[in-house]
């Protein structure tokens, strides 16, 4: 998502300093070099931001600037510059991009983007290529376009853009586009059709493709089709996600063209310290494949390590609920658990926004109790916040408490502890509901002011988590 787009919500926004080292694995290329990356942003003022970048390698090194500023209220500008360097194949070069949309009315907006590069820019799979990149075959030299977009509750959303594309041979290509879509109650219809002139070495094309998404809660069912001048595909995908923790569907597609189709079938779950996910996928020619993986993070903070299920952001907090392990939180990026020792990674949180992060109290052991699962943070950007949440262990006991001669004690009657405080009222037959029993002591029980007996709480040492109370007997003496 371009910076541009996060400016309608209020002040602009930049990323904070972020870097990075990898190794390059592509497909189709001998070479597998070392990268390094950092970035940065800046907030020039509420309404514009500067972003910078860096990449190299030994083949291949970029920098990149960027620009993104909101003038009026309904207009946006972005400007991104970059230039390159194809050690492998000596070319150097540079490309510009401007784009600019404006909001003409709640239901009617323009656009307008255009873009050039010199003959020496390359880009990073370029770079990576054996063969002799000095042609300039098929490379685009400049490009522009324009598009309207209106929208009606009635009729839907309906796009029109128009572009030319002039590559460094001087062939020029022009495209149009036209969409539309709508949502009918839980049925959401999407369609849209292109065309391209074609250039001196290719055929005009026309492509159209439809989309049907019904959705039924936390299931769906997908279909598309897809029609070229090469052929055409149609696929229906059915998804499943009835719990947010986890997930799963199934999918199948037709080439009509190439006469195959395809079958695949992918899980996802969230744990307290990963995200797993699997596919497995089949086609007609018996050829099977499947993948596999696991990603999450882990904070190193005062009190220990913690591990988080999520990409840990810039802007991230830790929570504490007691001393209580298992407890879901639903934050911003999503459900994390708090660990052994009750500490959760709040994984991102909003740079100068409201965030709230709520505690599922159906994950609280039935014997503790918390004085306010709901709390919201308002944190700076690349700051560590803390959240704790109080809570407090209580044993909960109903009693059924008989006097010295067997006899139930009289409804009604008040009991005290060995303070002095008032504790409970005797109920019906003599049952005693105690609120906390974690204090322990005698307990006294009195009556039209005059005190008829005491008794205390023979319990066992451990109390029982998944109960919302015990039950035992008592006799008054």
């Amino acid at each position: 998502m371009p910076a541009s787009a996060l400016l309608l919500n209020g002040n602009a926004v930049a990323p904070g300093l972020s870097f990075g080292v990898g190794k390059l694995d592509q497909n189709g290329s001998s070479e597998a070099p070392l990268l390094a990356t950092i970035a940065n942003g800046w907030v020039l003022n509420p309404h514009t931001s500067l972003n910078a970048g860096l990449l190299g390698s030994t083949l291949y090194r970029a920098g990149a600037l960027g620009l993104d500023t909101q003038p009026w209220d309904s207009t946006l500008v972005s400007l991104q510059g970059t230039f390159s360097e194809d050690v492998t194949h000596n070319f150097r070069g540079a490309s510009l991009m401007a784009s600019l949309s404006h909001r003409l009315s709640e239901r009617v907006s323009v656009s307008f983007n255009a873009s050039q590069q010199t003959n020496g820019y390359r880009e990073l799979s370029d770079a990576l290529q054996d063969d002799d990149l000095d042609s300039t075959q098929g490379r685009s030299f400049k490009q522009f376009g324009v598009g309207v977009g209106w929208s009606t509750q009635t009729v839907g959303s309906l796009s029109l853009s128009v572009a030319r594309s002039t590559d460094f041979n001087g062939d020029s290509t022009n495209y149009v586009r036209g969409g539309w879509s709508k949502q009918f109650g839980q049925v959401y219809v999407g369609a849209s059709l292109e065309r391209d002139t074609g250039t001196s070495t290719t055929e005009p094309e026309s492509r159209f493709y439809l989309t049907v998404n019904i959705s039924f809660g936390s299931r769906s069912v997908s279909s598309y089709v897809n029609t070229a001048n090469n052929g055409s595909r149609a696929g229906v995908r059915y998804s499943d996600r009835s719990s947010q923790d986890r997930g799963w569907s199934l999918s199948s597609e037709q080439d009509f063209r190439n006469q195959r189709t395809s079958t695949s079938g992918a899980v996802d779950m969230v744990t307290p310290v990963s995200q797993l996910s699997g596919s497995l996928n089949r086609d007609s020619d018996n050829y099977t494949s499947w993948s596999a993986r696991a990603s999450g993070a882990v904070v190193a903070h005062n009190n220990g390590v913690t591990f988080s299920p999520y990409r840990v952001g810039d802007t991230f907090g830790i929570a504490k609920v007691g001393e209580e392990g298992g407890v879901r939180l639903d934050t911003p990026a999503g459900p994390t658990w708090t660990d052994t020792s009750g500490y959760a990674v709040l994984p991102s949180l909003s740079g100068y926004k409201r965030s709230s992060i709520q505690v599922d109290t159906r994950s609280l052991a039935k014997n503790v109790d918390i004085a306010n699962a709901y709390q919201e943070t308002e944190a700076a950007r690349g700051s560590v916040n803390h959240v704790n949440f109080d809570v407090v262990r209580t044993r909960r006991v109903l009693l059924d408490v008989m006097d010295a001669e067997g006899n139930p004690l009289p409804g009604g009657a008040s009991v005290f502890n060995d303070a002095g405080d008032f504790v409970t009222v005797v109920g019906e037959k003599g049952s005693v509901f105690i609120p906390d029993a974690n204090h322990g002591g005698n307990l006294e029980v009195q009556y039209s002011g005059r005190t008829l007996c005491t008794f205390s709480l023979a319990l066992p040492e451990k109390a029982q988590a998944n109960e919302l109370y015990e039950t035992a007997d008592a006799q008054c003496r």
